[in-house]
């Protein structure tokens, strides 16, 4: 039993490495690291101890197979061949929360009244409509992050005022809704029997994953124009009988990201999806959380908190000290540009790298089998352009080139692919590296290290072209290379065979609409194979800084 808790930690990716006669270090499987959780084998009757000293997560083998395979209680014991009994355990409790941090209150969802759900869905039908027709508007959420393909999938919608008017008015008892007190232009008491529809961005709040499905909300994004007219502090307006809970996309999600603002919710939800589910709680001060949500956000191994960003005194601030009082697993994680998700994306902002940043490692998307590459022990030194403790190459240079490869590759490699270990053969039946390497060949591409783009011990990874290659190959390419491949590349590489680059002239990343990216890694370890991924870099940025030097 001893081995069972460090062969969980093994096949996990997470290696652990012995530090006392009783105790290992490893990265945590929740927060990450290199050696911050302890993990003691022979703890608990031999099913093993692991404790994080920085997010404090803790359990034994039996907790590590149920947070992170999803097993049952009843399943993991089988797993493990250990009994299962009923017996509280003696895990601590969870500290007294300070005042104005009480954790969120689980409430039942109160669904709208049955003849306002048919009129809403009528509604959002009508609206999805009328925006299909808008050019303007169609463009200004592209622009967000939430092209056609996305408003068809979350049904959303414009409404443009009727007869020259900013808004609609509909009666009342036509959406079910009872009257209510208002006073007339003299301050006179009166009962309301209409209600207002503003022009704008129609959300709708969907039960489900079908856009068809049944509408528990109509939240409209009143044009800044409008505002100025007419009521300027009411940016959004929640149609009345709609339902306030919170907007959860990806029930099945194993890590969410939460966010104020339901259209950055459907952004996120779009773009990264499936790295994240997205929960929208519309304001920084939520303290309830509709029954479904909690229980999901309960469930998640990892909940990433981008509240707005608006300073240490803003409300994103206040309301993130809720958050870990009742999720441990929840951590704070600003967008890395603006205060919010949606601005990020408006400025360029890599939000997929941002996401893989924040999770764990458990959650990384994973291809290739557990465990490192076994093969012999390595005497050679690794060639320049191998990350290590080397000084930053400065500026970059246009002038320097990679040294041409020779005829013959210096190396014994059968597969004759020397910058990759053999073992690399084992990923071929899981991504598609065979055809990223047949076209590298063909087109006598091969990736090098850049230095001097970043700083300390981190290098860029791009792809270099020794001769023109046709635009469309290329693109083909670097979607492998910089996608699908990355991770085996990444795994297999072999540092001795990896060339170095002082110029961008022939240089290439995956481009999109933002720009050009190359990815930023590290060495793995002391051998010589294997890096990590640090993040990404604009190569279009480079590009510019490379110009300006040469002027």
């Amino acid at each position: 039993m001893a081995a069972d808790l460090l062969g969980l930690f093994e096949a996990h990716g997470l290696t652990p490495k012995k530090e006392t006669a009783v105790s290992w270090a490893a990265p945590c499987p929740a927060c990450g690291g290199k050696d911050r959780c302890v993990v003691k084998p022979g703890d608990h009757d031999g099913r093993g101890g692991y404790f994080c000293r920085r997010c404090g997560t803790y359990g034994d083998s039996i907790q590590f197979l149920r947070d992170y395979e999803g097993m049952s209680y009843a399943d993991a014991c089988r797993h493990l061949g250990v009994e299962a009994v009923r017996a509280r355990t003696a895990l601590p409790r969870a500290p007294r929360p300070a005042a104005g941090q009480d954790p969120f209150v689980s409430a039942a969802s109160v669904p709208p009244v049955e003849q306002w759900a048919a009129k809403a869905r009528a509604f959002a039908t009508w609206a999805h409509e009328q925006l299909l027709k808008n050019p303007e508007q169609l463009a200004w959420l592209a622009a967000r992050g939430l092209p056609l393909e996305a408003v068809t999938r979350y049904r959303l919608g414009w409404n443009p005022g009727e007869r020259g008017k900013s808004c609609l008015i509909r009666p009342r008892k036509s959406w079910g809704l009872p009257p209510v007190d208002g006073k007339d232009k003299d301050g006179k008491p009166v009962a309301k029997t209409t209600f207002w529809i503003p022009r704008g961005l129609v959300i709708p709040h969907l039960a489900t994953d079908d856009p068809e499905g049944p509408v528990l909300r109509l939240r409209i994004r009143r044009p800044e124009a409008d505002r100025k007219e007419f009521k300027e502090n009411t940016k959004y307006y929640v149609i009345p009988g709609s339902g306030m809970d919170a907007m959860l996309l990806g029930h099945e999600a194993r890590a969410y990201v939460v966010v104020e603002s339901e259209l950055d919710a459907l952004m996120l939800h779009h773009q990264v999806g499936d790295l994240v589910g997205a929960v929208s709680v519309m304001t920084a001060n939520v303290k309830k959380l509709e029954a479904g949500v909690h229980e999901a956000l309960v469930r998640a191994m990892c909940i990433l908190v981008a509240l707005d960003a608006e300073g240490k005194d803003g409300a994103g601030a206040k309301g993130w000290a809720r958050w870990p009082t009742s999720f441990p697993r929840a951590k704070r994680w600003p967008c890395p540009v603006g205060k919010d998700p949606g601005e990020a994306f408006a400025a360029g902002a890599n939000l997929r790298a941002w996401i893989l940043a924040g999770l764990p490692p458990v959650l990384q998307p994973g291809l290739l089998p557990p465990g490192k590459p076994s093969f012999g022990e390595e005497t050679e030194e690794p060639g320049e352009a191998a990350v290590g403790d080397a000084e930053s190459a400065g500026p970059v240079e246009t002038a320097g080139v990679v040294p041409a490869p020779e005829t013959e590759a210096a190396s014994d490699q059968d597969a004759g692919v020397p910058w990759l270990i053999p073992d690399y053969v084992s990923a071929l039946g899981l991504v598609p590296l065979a055809e990223l390497l047949e076209a590298m060949r063909r087109h006598r591409v091969e990736p090098v290290l850049v230095p001097g783009l970043t700083g300390g011990n981190e290098r860029v990874l791009v792809l270099w072209a020794w001769e023109e290659v046709p635009a469309m190959a290329m693109a083909r390419m670097t979607k492998l290379f910089f996608g699908a491949c990355l991770e085996a590349v990444l795994w297999f590489v072999d540092l001795r065979h990896l060339q170095a680059a002082k110029s961008l002239r022939r240089a290439y990343g995956r481009e999109d609409d933002t720009g050009e990216w190359a990815a930023i890694v590290r060495r793995a370890s002391d051998e010589m194979w294997g890096l990590t991924f640090a993040g990404w870099t604009n190569l279009r940025h480079w590009r510019g800084k490379s110009v300006e030097a040469e002027q």
